[in-house]
């Protein structure tokens, strides 16, 4: 597994942060800042495979205020596809929304702020649980397509 730290995403216009895992290795990305889309940027994971899993973005851990610490911020036709992201501390919102899957994956998030567009689409890929399960060890799924429990801690996640 590959994993990186990073302080946060800012993309405009075309912009594309691409990550491949064609040769078989998953991606952990740690964001500890907003994510944030403009344009028509895309943060798109290239894979052989359709686990979707393979990618995960990860946000800071959840405290105890009532407030969002971290955004994922969608505005135009902008794409993050292919990606499983957890952010139990952000508020997540799409803007815009053109006429493309604004997510697919899945995104686990505090709030959800809504969308000021009647286009925005969310496409949860149809193995997308199977995949969390295989690639997060001590993750657990719950009803089809969707993440019942995860790990509580960044510890659990970091594969030694």
């Amino acid at each position: 597994t590959t994993q990186c730290l990073i302080s946060e995403i800012d993309l405009s216009g075309t912009k594309k942060l691409q990550i491949d895992t064609s040769l078989g290795t998953p991606v952990r990305i740690f964001v500890t800042g907003d994510i944030t889309l403009k344009g028509s940027s895309q943060i798109r994971h290239i894979t052989n495979s359709s686990q979707a899993a393979m990618v995960g973005l990860f946000g800071n851990l959840v405290n105890n205020d009532d407030n969002d610490d971290q955004s994922i911020s969608l505005r135009g036709g902008t794409q993050i596809y292919n990606i499983w992201m957890y952010f139990p501390d952000a508020n997540v919102g799409i803007n815009g929304g053109g006429n493309v899957d604004n997510i697919y994956g899945t995104v686990w998030a505090k709030s959800w702020d809504g969308s000021s567009s009647n286009v925005a689409n969310i496409v949860v890929p149809p193995d997308m649980a199977e995949g969390i399960e295989n690639f997060y060890e001590g993750a657990s799924i719950g009803a089809k397509d969707y993440l019942a429990v995860s790990a509580s801690k960044w510890r659990t996640l970091i594969t030694k």
